[in-house]
């Protein structure tokens, strides 16, 4: 499902403007970022937690090269699903293998 999708169900199931849905979804994401990118955990009870977690320094390997290199330490965004949110998962999907999952 696409930001588009998104779009399209909140404009079916409210009776809203596509214009009016897309402003709604942008106004979320744009929040949740902005908390975010100042450090601040976004909850959404019974869905999960979106934070600002911090990569150390380390030491990899060039794939192409094999020589080690040094890669600097970084911020990168955490989406943490919740328990609830979990547990419902395995309780309609059940154990989900995407190996035999065929469209």
């Amino acid at each position: 499902m696409y930001k588009k999708d998104i779009i399209a169900e909140l404009k079916r199931n409210f009776y809203i403007s596509n214009v009016v849905s897309a402003e709604i979804v942008n106004s979320i994401i744009d929040f949740i970022k902005d908390q975010v990118r100042c450090n601040n955990k976004v909850v959404l009870r019974g869905f999960g937690t979106f934070k600002l977690s911090l990569r150390k320094a380390r030491v990899g390997m060039n794939p192409q090269t094999k020589k080690p290199m040094k890669i600097e330490q970084k911020y990168v965004p955490v989406f943490k699903a919740s328990k609830n949110f979990k547990k419902e998962l395995q309780l309609k999907v059940g154990r989900f293998n995407p190996k035999k999952f065929i469209l």
